[in-house]
C-alpha cells in the first residue's frame, strides 16, 4: 500500500476504448481509482454496479471515478456495455505496473484486489 501523504504513482493505461489514459490526465482533479480484481465475476459485476449507482454523488462532490483491472481494453468495453455503466475503465492487462505500483496486485492470484484510493 501506498502511504498517506505519499505521491501516486504514475501510470498510462488504455482506457475501454483504447484511448491511453495517464495519471497526468488527472493534474488539478479529485479522482478516486477503483481496483477490482475481474471483470464479469460476480462481485466485480455488483461493486461496478453499485459505483454507478454512487456516481451523482460523487460527481456532484468533483470526484472522478476511474476503475482499473487485468483485463484487456476489450474485456472492459464489453464490461460496461453488458452494465450499461459510464464509469472509465483502465486496462492493466500487462505487465500489471499499476496494479503492482499501487500494492494491489496479488501475484499469486494473477489480478489486483479491491481496494480504493484518491
Amino acid at each position: 500500500m501506498i502511504e498517506v501523504g505519499a505521491s501516486a504513482p504514475d501510470f498510462t493505461l488504455p482506457d475501454h476504448t483504447g484511448q491511453e489514459v495517464s495519471l497526468s490526465d488527472f493534474a488539478g482533479r479529485r479522482f478516486l481509482l477503483a481496483f477490482y480484481p475481474l471483470d464479469f465475476s460476480p462481485i466485480c459485476t455488483d461493486q461496478l454496479a453499485a459505483y454507478q449507482e454512487i456516481n451523482p454523488q460523487l460527481e456532484a462532490a468533483g470526484v472522478t471515478l476511474v476503475g482499473i483491472s487485468v483485463d484487456s481494453a476489450f474485456a472492459h468495453k464489453a464490461f460496461r456495455d453488458s452494465l450499461g455503466i459510464e464509469t472509465t475503465l483502465l486496462a492493466d492487462f500487462e505487465p500489471k505496473a499499476a496494479a503492482d505500483a499501487y500494492g494491489a496486485y496479488l501475484g499469486d492470484a494473477g489480478h489486483s484486489n479491491r481496494s480504493v484510493g484518491r
